[in-house]
């Protein structure tokens, strides 16, 4: 659902903001750094782990959107 959406994701060297989308980090091993050139490796574990709960909450506001649709 969210593969698109843009994220950004820090440097651990040099602290500089790496834009990306969610997919790419999704299939990607590594991220090269655009600042330093340092690459260094996505915990995937707490990505998919956020992305799942960022799923459930959309999936959550859109049931409540309808039923408020529903009320009328």
């Amino acid at each position: 659902m969210f593969d698109n959406q843009t994220i950004g994701v820090t440097c651990p060297k040099c602290r500089n903001q790496i834009e990306t989308t969610i997919g790419w980090l999704k299939t990607s091993d590594k991220v090269t750094c655009t600042g330093c050139s340092s690459d260094f490796v996505i915990d995937k574990e707490k990505l998919f782990t956020g992305i799942k709960k960022a799923e459930e909450a959309s999936a959550k506001l859109r049931r409540s959107i309808g039923d408020i649709g529903e009320d009328r």
